[in-house]
């Protein structure tokens, strides 16, 4: 059989491109992994996980990406996208301790505990020594309550890298709790119009049983329309599981002049997502005419692991019998750690006696640092406007002592 030249030339050029679509895919790949961790050092962390997942699909047993994929998909919040993608990694690799520290720490963040330390176990089955192991399984003892196990861990923890910044504030966190609070704070309110300058404190003391619950009492002491008037209240809240929080309070002010007789409040967090919660308040002001009862359903976003939005829409049915309404958008930012900012917006009308319903507006911020374990300072602004009666603005510091 004859082979022409023709041919010969024909089977080189297919040979040839047939080579370079091999090398040009094989670039390919390696240029999008590539860019993929350039967009994950950037903190561009939604495309890298689009790109992550892109190279899973076309790569199923590239337990790499696999494991940047979920990583980037936990610090995004995705956990119940993220525990499975260390799963299937996991299935290539069941002896793996990073991958098992990787699943454990997303079901660290996402609250299932049992699991958490389940998956730093087989972890340190392997690797006994491993620093992000066994700082991981402190963090699960100390959220269990188990503040002495925690401590047993960062201790071995701190062996493996002793200059450690992270694990020698692990180890102060899991010293024995704090369990009493005191908290004090001076409020001075200036107005525009003839009420001028106000003024008013409190001083609460608390007491943490466990991790689960708080409970408080607390006095204010307030120098409104040229009276003075002495409030007690007593507090609790407590965390009924990992994603529902609720609070309640009662005051009393005897012999009041402009406070209610008494008052209380009912509050509820829900958590249904690691990114939504759904929110609740009812506070009853009761004076000698009646009561005034205001509902406040809301929703709090988290939007960054550092930056959370509530919006909170009330209606309250007054003591004249009629119905009003408000709002309040919220911010809160954890600058750093120890460190938070909060600031906000509310407008409605207010029906508060002695003052007769009236339309207001309330800008607020205010900043809380815990300057160590045992001090906290805090100081909060707020400027309120209601149009034909005052501006106020208000300036509140407040200290706190944890023992």
């Amino acid at each position: 059989m004859t082979i022409t030249m023709p041919r010969i030339l024909k089977c080189l050029l297919l040979a040839t491109i047939f080579f370079f679509a091999i090398q040009t895919n094989l670039f390919a790949q390696t240029q999008t992994m590539d860019e993929a961790m350039r967009l994950k050092k950037e903190q561009q962390l939604a495309p890298a996980a689009e790109m992550f997942k892109a190279i899973a699909i076309r790569e199923p047993e590239n337990v790499e990406a696999l494991s940047q994929l979920a990583t980037v998909e936990g610090w995004l919040q995705r956990y119940n996208d993220s525990i499975a993608t260390w799963q299937r990694a996991l299935a290539l690799q069941p002896d793996n301790a990073e991958f098992h520290t990787g699943l454990a720490r997303v079901l660290f963040w996402k609250g299932d505990l049992a699991r958490a330390e389940a998956e730093v176990n087989a972890a340190l089955s392997t690797h006994p020594y491993d620093l992000d192991a066994l700082a991981l399984m402190g963090d699960v003892k100390l959220a269990r309550g188990q503040n002495r196990q925690a401590r047993a861990y960062y201790l071995k923890a701190q062996e493996q890298n002793p200059d450690s910044a992270d694990v020698k504030r692990k180890l102060v966190n899991a010293l024995s709790p704090l369990r009493w609070r005191i908290d004090l704070g001076f409020g001075s309110d200036n107005y525009d119009n003839l009420r001028g300058h106000e003024a008013g404190t409190y001083l609460q003391i608390g007491y943490k049983p466990n991790h689960l619950t708080d409970l408080w009492v607390q006095h204010q002491y307030l120098h409104h329309f040229s009276r003075v008037d002495n409030s007690i209240e007593f507090g609790g809240a407590r965390r009924f599981s990992k994603s529902f929080v609720a609070n309640a309070n009662v005051a009393f002010t005897p012999h009041n002049d402009f406070e209610p007789n008494w008052r209380t409040h009912f509050g509820g967090d829900y958590q249904t997502l690691s990114w939504l919660a759904f929110t609740g308040d009812i506070k009853i002001l009761a004076y000698d005419p009646g009561k005034v009862q205001t509902y406040m359903p809301g929703i709090r976003v988290r939007v960054r692991p550092w930056a959370e939005f509530s919006f909170r829409d009330g209606v309250s049915h007054n003591l004249d019998q009629t119905i009003t309404t408000n709002w309040l958008l919220r911010g809160d930012f954890q600058l750093r750690e120890g460190l938070a900012l909060y600031t906000g917006y509310s407008r409605g009308v207010e029906d508060i006696p002695p003052l007769r319903s009236a339309f207001n507006e309330v800008y607020f911020t205010g900043v809380v640092w815990n300057a160590s374990r045992h001090w906290g300072f805090r100081m909060d602004w707020a400027y309120e406007y209601r149009p034909a009666f005052y501006r106020r603005l208000s300036v509140s510091p407040g200290l706190s002592y944890r023992f």
